[in-house]
Order: structure tokens, then sequence, then C-alpha cells
């Protein structure tokens, strides 16, 4: 029986410390972002050598004659430009999976973060709520303090300033 109780407390302890904690979460989306860049890098220097290796193909295969371009070579040219459309359908394939990517890893890292940290975050968003309204409930009542000390001060003043009249009979 002890040792059922030991089991499901360290089961309850771990269940709430696993996860990324913040440090550990900002690490791996820096990491992922890095892995982008070197992916795209990877990916315009693939795009750009298959679009030079298709010009210099068509080039190769039009430069045979110097005579107007034949059935032949329009073909050639047609096929090429074919081609041409499935490296640029290949390109936009490769942006959509990056965003599909992008959006799925930031999904899965910040779903794993552990409950202490979402409760510390929670219970941090609370307390600075909370702290501002105590601040604006302070600023009130000092604004309204203020107010009314002017209010006093120049209701005093006035009456210091008014003249005072001289008896009738004088």
């Amino acid at each position: 029986m002890r040792l059922l109780q030991i089991v499901l407390v360290t089961g309850l302890l771990g269940g709430l410390l696993i996860g990324c904690s913040d440090p550990s979460l900002k690490i791996a989306i820096a990491s992922q972002r890095r892995a982008d860049e070197v992916d795209d890098f990877l990916f315009q220097q693939q795009h750009d050598g298959l679009v030079l290796y298709l010009y210099r193909d068509l080039a190769h295969q039009l430069a045979t004659d110097q005579t107007p371009l034949s059935q032949t070579q329009l073909d050639t040219l047609s096929a090429g430009w074919n081609e041409r459309d499935l490296i640029e359908h290949w390109a936009l394939q490769h942006e959509r999976a990056k965003a599909l990517r992008e959006v799925g890893v930031n999904t899965r890292l910040y779903s794993q973060q552990s409950m202490v940290d979402l409760i510390g975050k929670s219970f941090g968003q609370r307390l600075s709520t909370a702290k501002a309204a105590i601040a604006g409930d302070v600023a009130q009542k000092a604004t309204e303090k203020a107010v009314a000390q002017v209010t006093t001060e120049n209701t005093e003043n006035a009456v210091a300033d008014t003249p005072k009249e001289a008896p009738h009979g004088e």
C-alpha cells in the first residue's frame, strides 16, 4: 500500500513537472528557426541550380541548328517550359510545407510546457492585473484628494480676497 502511494505521488508530481520550461522552449524555438534558415538556404540553392540546369539543357538542345525554330524545337521549348512550371510548383509546395511545419512545431513546443510553468504564468498575469487595479485605485484617490484640496484652497482664497464692507454709519 505504501509503495502504491509513493508511485501515485511521484506520478502526480511528474505529471506536473514534465514539459518544456520557458528557457528550454526558447532554445527549442531558436533551434527550429536556425534549422528553417538552413533549409531555406539549401532550397534556394537547389532552385537556382535546377533553373540554371533547365536553361542550359534547353540552350544545348536548341543550339543544334541556326535556322528558325522547327516544330520539334518548339515542342522542346514547350516541354522545357513545362519543366520550369514543375520547378516553380515544387517551390510553392516547399513554402507550404515550411509554413505547416512551422505552425506544427510551434504548437507542439508551446503545448509541451509544464503545468508548473503554465500555473506560474497565469499567477503572474493575475498578479500584474491586480497591481494595475490597485495602482488605478490609489491614483484615483490621490487625484480626488488633490482636487478637493485645490478646490478648498481656491474657496478660502476667494473669501479672503473679497473686500469687507465698511459699516454704514461712518
